[in-house]
């Protein structure tokens, strides 16, 4: 089944208008209530699909308006594989990017710089700490 799974996403990550739609009918907030209890498997998969709707306007300010995206995301760091790390902090930075002031508050009141200097302290791919 995850390989349907993710076939679905690579179309929908080729394809901006679907990405678009898929935010429209409201898969965000739950996706991103659902991140603490989802497996690591599982947690990989939705951390790819908050990745790239991310990518798009509508996705990043999806992202934003969900009050536990960031809360919910700067938990997940340091608690799971460097590729869902790479994920969340891709997440984090996109959201971030789009209002700096009241997101970066919202981190780091979410614990993000301590997660953070975790990050860059930890034995993980010099890419990711960068």
């Amino acid at each position: 089944m995850r390989n349907g799974v993710c076939g679905i996403w690579v179309t929908i990550d080729i394809a901006e208008y679907v990405r678009g739609s898929v935010v429209s009918i409201g898969t965000v907030p739950p996706l991103v209530e659902l991140l603490p209890s989802l497996n690591s498997e599982c947690l990989e998969l939705a951390l790819y699909i908050l990745e790239v709707l991310s990518s798009i306007p509508e996705g990043r300010l999806a992202l934003k308006d969900c009050a536990s995206t960031i809360p919910n995301v700067v938990k997940l760091l340091m608690r799971v594989s460097e590729a869902c790390m790479q994920l969340a902090l891709s997440i984090l930075w996109a959201v971030c990017m789009l209002a700096p002031e009241e997101c970066t508050a919202l981190a780091v009141e979410a614990g993000l710089a301590t997660k953070l200097l975790l990050v860059i302290q930890s034995g993980c791919n010099p890419e990711l700490k960068q």
